[in-house]
């Protein structure tokens, strides 16, 4: 263990294949609901309440369903159903080998995680992800 290295840097390496877990469940338990969300229904989830009720998606509506179609290796209809999910598919697959790449060159991922930009950061990834449900709000109609 190198000195100096924090335990959330430890946490983060250690938890990063998790991601893995969650595409080979959705390879091997999820099929992609044809409707472009209700995939997370086979998990025992309830239905979206606001597409039934209003019959518009909430800002999660086919992130499942994308992730699904992402881990069965079609990462058109992934990006097509929600592209948030084919993000979070490709950050799944990708962060574990990015993160221990990190720690051989001697980084602290915790540090960096912490780090003052991190809002700058985690503000983008908002603004990504509202653009994604304004995009499943217009493919939905």
């Amino acid at each position: 263990m190198r000195a100096g290295r924090t335990r959330l840097h430890w946490l983060l390496l250690a938890l990063s294949p998790a991601g893995w877990v969650m595409l080979a469940v959705g390879r091997f338990v999820l099929v992609p609901d044809p409707s472009g969300h209700a995939t997370h229904v086979q998990l025992g989830l309830a239905p979206c309440l606001p597409m039934q009720r209003w019959g518009i998606p909430c800002p999660a509506c086919g992130l499942t369903t994308s992730v699904a179609h992402f881990a069965h290796g079609e990462w058109w209809s992934s990006l097509l159903v929600q592209p948030l999910g084919f993000a979070l598919g490709a950050l799944a697959l990708a962060l574990p080998l990015v993160l221990l790449v990190a720690h051989l060159r001697g980084a602290d991922i915790g540090r960096r995680v912490i780090d003052p930009r991190t809002p700058r950061v985690l503000g983008a990834a908002l603004g990504f992800a509202t653009l994604c449900w304004i995009y499943k709000l217009v493919a939905t109609r």
